[in-house]
């Protein structure tokens, strides 16, 4: 408990040493990274290998420290809610699970395995990262969140509206809606689906998995040639359209993040994205790494809770 609370004095005093000469967010939070020695970064992050009917194979690079030595420990901690909603409820940290791993080799990358015996619901969304550790239990930077569901056999990074599949539902002659390129544009409530008609289909098989489902519902079937179809969502959130070809054409899923449904116009908040970080103050500055650093404190104290 010691070695927590001097760290979180170092770091508290750090943050204020910066704050006077920080212009924004991004240059608080780059002053905060270059105080530790060992980071994932834009190139280096995890990436989605394999899903297979009963587990998720993640890859890593392995990180390296100043001195160019390997880093040999990594927890990864996942869950079924993002870091966004851990801010907002600490408590939502104690339904985090965790796994840990030590890296043996001369390899620029490792791999790891989360399924059913590492208590996954298949059938449920997913997000994780993954936490560098020296030899001595200090904290790298984390890697870059990102969400899968085994059961859908789906991936992708954690805010981004790409959304990919590991493998195809349906292999046969009708149309594979994976060449369709599929796009969407949004308009207050409104999600409008494009697509290009592909050959081999008459009509498609819509289906929509809403914010905080874990299944699909069939919406509408609709014209291969329409190439459009409108959708009004009810809140904010993640929704995932499934387009099914008939005569066995090949499956797709697209997901569309929507965040500008108006809570006064009737309908409920969903995830809060800040797509562009607002210029602050410097006390908003402080508040804002402030909650930052109480985040890494929870996360400190859930990884080294038995420690006394």
């Amino acid at each position: 408990m010691k070695k927590i609370i001097s760290w979180l004095l170092v770091l508290m005093i750090g943050l204020f040493s910066v704050v006077v000469n920080a212009q924004g967010l991004g240059d608080l939070i780059d002053s905060l990274g270059s105080e530790i020695n060992f980071w994932y970064t834009t190139t280096e992050k995890l990436t989605i290998k394999e899903i297979t009917d009963q587990k998720v194979i993640i890859e890593s690079p392995i990180i390296k420290n100043q001195s160019n030595e390997n880093i040999t420990k990594y927890t990864v901690m996942y869950s079924e809610f993002p870091l966004t909603e851990i801010l907002e409820d600490t408590n939502l940290l104690n339904q985090t699970k965790e796994k840990s791993f030590d890296i043996t080799g001369t390899n620029n990358s490792f791999t790891i395995e989360l399924g059913t015996a590492d208590w996954i619901d298949i059938i449920k969304k997913y997000y994780l990262f993954v936490i560098p550790k020296d030899i001595n239990g200090n904290l790298g930077e984390v890697s870059n969140e990102i969400r899968f569901n085994i059961a859908e056999k789906t991936y992708g990074d954690a805010w981004s509206s790409e959304i990919y599949t590991t493998t195809a539902v349906h292999n046969a002659a009708g149309a594979d809606m994976t060449l369709a390129n599929i796009t969407h544009g949004i308009n207050g409530s409104t999600i409008t689906l494009r697509w290009i008609s592909i050959n081999g289909s008459s009509t498609i098989d819509l289906s929509v998995m809403t914010p905080g489902s874990s299944s699909f519902n069939r919406v509408a079937t609709i014209n291969m040639n329409d190439e459009s179809y409108s959708f009004v969502a009810s809140r904010n959130g993640e929704y995932i359209f499934q387009f099914t070809p008939d005569n066995w054409g090949k499956q797709v899923n697209y997901t569309v993040q929507i965040n500008t449904i108006s809570s006064s116009a009737g309908g409920s908040p969903g995830w809060k994205v800040i797509p562009v970080v607002p210029k602050t103050w410097t006390e908003e500055n402080i508040l804002i790494i402030s909650i930052i650093a109480f985040l890494w404190y929870i996360i400190y104290r859930k990884l080294y809770r038995k420690a006394k």
